[in-house]
């Protein structure tokens, strides 16, 4: 074990979700979920079985076992997109939801007793890469205790989901990062970070929509929140441009992007950087439709929304950057497939053109590219990561022979 160190992959961006690879062979992601989905009922502590137990060092009669990774993670929709990501790589996984063994946002010393109930769960002898995704503070009490596996650290914009002592994570967070240990063995770029976007996946099929539903607008919101753009600010105007009547308008149970796919549009004001719904929809042949950034930014000043962007559009002047590139509601890749609106009255335009323009199928389409193009790229970055990971804990290979 002396010679297996921990290291520790914080892929650091603005947004990091789990993604989807393809094989040599193409194989769609959607194709492996639904195969996978018509046996699981219930997902919220679901995990496969592990294909071999064998440690990744010993050999076996048909030669080298492959390596045992565990995934830990709270949230269905990356699991969803995990799961293509290793049924695709045919990874040798199983997968620990972090709920049973904690509450969200675990303190310092929360972490701690955490550890000393579940050490074996979190770095026991029957796993040799670990894979955290969504809050990375669930990856505290084995950051914070030596964990000598390899580690990998999935950071989404819910990275600090609900923590109580954020000061305290950045600090361990920032201890980890500079710990030459970290680093050691791998080949990551000098910025020492990988962006790996969503592959858009799904399991839920398409719920049937009846009557005119088909040629409506989507507008989802979380009536379950104080405050919500697309409820407060969104639906409110749509009201008073007498559009009400070409959206549906869903609660959090919208049935899955496949359903949100076949309507003309999914009308939204990001107050994100990301949602996985994004990435979902337009994987599945649907599209987004959002304000154009100026007019994005004069909405965000007046109805003070979108806040955990403030920061980023603050600092984006003086320092130089794009803000632009690090919301993925306007990145260049997605933005071909994306629909843009530079008032309410243009809004009201687009609306009210029929379901057969062109502009329709033509955004759809680029949107099924630019997610194509956002799937090879992820392969090579978690193919990338994975197989470091693997070496990085003596296993011989990935796969296993």
């Amino acid at each position: 074990m002396s010679a297996i160190r921990r290291r520790l992959l914080p892929t650091l961006a603005t947004l990091l979700l789990c993604l989807h690879t393809i094989s040599a062979r193409r194989l769609e992601p959607q194709a492996v979920l639904q195969r996978i989905g018509e046996t699981v009922r219930e997902w919220q502590n679901w995990s496969p079985e592990l294909k071999s137990r064998e440690p990744c060092t010993e050999a076996t009669p048909s030669g080298a076992a492959p390596a045992r990774v565990r995934y830990l993670t709270r949230h269905t929709g990356t699991l969803w997109d995990w799961l293509t990501v290793a049924e695709t790589l045919h990874l040798n996984w199983d997968r620990v939801n972090p709920d049973r063994l904690a509450d969200t946002g675990m303190g310092s010393r929360a972490a701690d007793d955490v550890w000393r109930r579940n050490a074996s769960a979190l770095c026991g002898p029957d796993s040799d890469v670990l894979v955290y995704c969504d809050s990375v503070v669930d990856a505290r009490p084995a950051l914070q205790n030596g964990c000598d596996k390899p580690i990998i650290l999935v950071v989404t914009n819910r990275f600090d989901w609900q923590v109580s002592d954020p000061s305290a994570f950045l600090a361990t967070l920032k201890a980890a990062a500079g710990n030459e240990r970290v680093w050691e063995g791998l080949s990551l770029p000098s910025q020492r970070h990988l962006m790996l976007r969503p592959v858009g996946a799904s399991v839920l099929p398409p719920r049937p929509l009846a009557g005119d539903a088909l040629g409506r607008f989507a507008v989802t919101v979380k009536s379950n929140r104080r405050r919500q753009p697309d409820k407060d600010v969104l639906l409110p105007q749509l009201k008073l441009l007498a559009l009400d009547t070409l959206v549906k308008v869903y609660d959090d149970e919208y049935g899955g992007p496949a359903t949100l796919a076949q309507h003309r549009g999914v009308i939204h004001l990001p107050y994100q950087v990301s949602l996985m719904s994004l990435y979902e929809t337009m994987a599945a042949g649907g599209l987004f439709v959002v304000p154009s950034f100026h007019f994005y930014r004069a909405l965000r000043m007046r109805h003070r929304f979108g806040m955990s962007l403030l920061n980023l559009m603050s600092r984006a002047p003086r320092e130089g950057l794009n803000w632009t590139r690090y919301v993925d509601f306007y990145h260049p890749t997605l933005e071909p497939g994306i629909v843009y609106f530079n008032s309410w009255e243009h809004l009201a335009d687009l609306m009210r053109l029929p379901e057969d323009n062109p502009v329709w199928e033509a955004k759809r389409e680029a949107g099924r590219s630019a997610m194509a193009a956002v799937r090879d790229e992820s392969l090579v970055g978690w193919r990338q990561v994975l197989e470091q990971a693997a070496a990085a804990a003596g296993c011989p290979q990935l796969v296993g022979a």
